[in-house]
C-alpha cells in the first residue's frame, strides 16, 4: 500500500515555507491542474490533492498537529504514552500516513478505504482504534499475523452537511504506543432541489398541479366515440349524394350537366 501524499511535496514547498510561499505555489498549481483548462484525467484528481494540501497547511493550528505526528517524509510518527510526556518510537508505520476519501456527495454511496498499522518486534497484546466521528466510521480490524493490523473505513456526507473540506484523525493504540492517520474528505452540495412552486398573483404560493394521466379505458371509450361520429358523417354524406325518390338516374345527370327536363309547355 502506498503512502499517502505529502502536502508539502503536492505543492512543492519545504516544511519551513512561508504562508506567502505556500499560497503562490498553491495560486501556480491552480492554474495549471484547472479542470477548465486542463483536460487531461488525472488533474482534477491533482487539483483536488493541491486544495486538500492548501487547506491544510493554511490552518496553523492544523499545520503544527501535521508536523507533530509525521517525519519530514511525510510518515505518521509512533509516540510512546509515559505520563504527559511523549517519545518517538522505531519501528511503527501507518500506510497510508494520510487517508483522502475524495469528494462526498450527501445522498451518495459511502467511500472506503485501508489503513495498515504494522510493526517489528513483540506484537502488541492489545490493539484499538478510534470508532468514527461525524462522517467517517471504523468498520472493522483485520490482524495481519504478527506483524500488523489493517482497519477498514467508510466516509459519507451527512444529510444536509455544509459544503467544504474536512479533516480528522483515525488513532490507534498498541498497548502504550499511540500513532494517527490524517482522514481528509471534501464534502461537496447535494443534488439540485426540485423545481420551485408556482406563484400566483395573489401572493400565495401553492405546488405545480400534477400531470392528469387518463387511464387506458377512458382513451378507448373516446376513441369510440370519435369512430362513431364519423361513422355517421359518412353515412350523411352518402345519404346526400343519392336521386330523390322518383326520379331517374338520367335525370340526375342532367341535372349535373347544367341541363333541366321540360316539366310542361304553356301555349300562348
Amino acid at each position: 500500500m502506498a503512502l499517502g501524499p505529502d502536502p508539502y511535496s503536492v505543492l512543492g514547498v519545504s516544511r519551513d515555507a512561508t504562508s506567502e510561499q505556500i499560497a503562490r505555489a498553491r495560486h501556480d498549481l491552480v492554474l495549471r491542474y484547472h479542470p477548465d483548462v486542463n483536460h487531461d484525467p488525472r488533474a482534477a484528481e491533482r487539483f483536488d490533492e493541491v486544495q486538500q494540501a492548501f487547506h491544510l497547511l493554511s490552518d496553523p493550528a492544523a499545520r503544527a498537529g501535521y508536523d507533530r505526528a509525521r517525519d519530514g517524509q511525510g510518515r505518521a510518527r509512533a509516540t510512546r504514552r509515559s505520563g504527559a510526556a511523549t517519545s518517538a518510537v522505531a519501528g511503527v508505520l501507518v500506510q497510508p500516513a494520510t487517508v483522502e476519501f475524495g469528494r462526498l456527495v450527501p445522498g451518495n454511496l459511502p467511500v472506503h478505504r485501508k489503513v495498515a498499522v504494522t510493526w517489528t518486534g513483540t506484537p502488541p497484546s492489545r490493539i484499538t482504534g478510534d470508532p468514527g466521528g461525524e462522517w467517517w466510521t471504523n468498520l472493522s480490524m483485520t490482524r495481519l499475523a504478527s506483524s500488523g493490523v489493517v482497519f477498514y473505513l467508510s466516509a459519507q456526507a451527512p444529510a444536509r452537511a455544509p459544503a467544504g473540506h474536512r479533516r480528522a484523525g483515525l488513532t490507534v493504540t498498541l498497548d502504550d504506543i499511540v500513532v494517527t492517520a490524517l482522514l481528509t474528505a471534501s464534502i461537496a452540495r447535494g443534488p439540485a432541489p426540485g423545481p420551485p412552486p408556482a406563484f400566483e398573483p395573489g401572493g400565495f404560493i401553492r405546488p405545480c398541479p400534477p400531470i392528469r394521466r387518463y387511464p387506458p379505458r377512458a382513451l378507448w371509450i373516446a376513441g369510440g366515440v370519435l369512430l362513431l361520429w364519423v361513422l355517421v358523417l359518412v353515412l350523411s354524406l352518402v345519404a346526400l349524394g343519392q336521386p330523390p325518390e322518383g326520379g331517374h338516374a338520367d335525370d340526375s345527370r342532367a341535372f349535373g350537366r347544367g341541363c333541366y327536363p321540360a316539366v310542361g309547355r304553356v301555349r300562348a
